[in-house]
């Protein structure tokens, strides 16, 4: 990341809309409209700032916005690794022991938890929630512990 925020790690990973997606010209809702995004479709991604996610469309840097987003089509499902999807934009790190919970909700069952200081993929995002790679399983931890 740099001094003003922005995760760049050198690598380009491919996200998928979750909804119908303006890509725009500058990384705020007043700037120009470049194109949109269908439902599925998927965009490279090359770096996050401030939660707008930096993509090539049609040949250009442009800008959407990271709520948008996800790791795969149908859903949230995170692609497998490689090294052109293996990217550490969606990792965050713990700043204190978190729980693990199977919903979004401090009604979730705790699954588990992770140390402070632990890094951990993000799958989603549900409000205040991320749902998160947890083992062999994904489970949903709270957001504000997480940097």
């Amino acid at each position: 990341g740099s001094q003003d925020g922005t995760v760049r790690d050198g690598k380009t990973t491919t996200m998928y809309a979750t909804d119908p997606l303006n890509v725009r010209e500058q990384p705020n809702t007043d700037s120009r409209i470049l194109g949109s995004l269908t439902v599925d479709e998927g965009v490279p991604v090359v770096a996050k700032h401030d939660g707008w996610f930096t993509v090539t469309f049609n040949g250009v840097e442009a800008y959407c916005y990271g709520a948008y987003l996800g790791f795969g089509q149908g859903g949230y499902k995170a692609d497998p690794p490689s090294e052109a999807t293996d990217s550490t934009m969606n990792q965050l790190t713990t700043t204190a022991p978190l729980n693990v919970r199977t919903e979004p909700s401090t009604n979730g069952t705790i699954i588990g938890s992770f140390s402070a200081g632990t890094t951990v993929n993000v799958l989603d995002v549900a409000g205040d929630w991320y749902q998160v790679k947890f083992g062999n399983t994904t489970g949903y931890v709270y957001s504000l512990y997480l940097s």
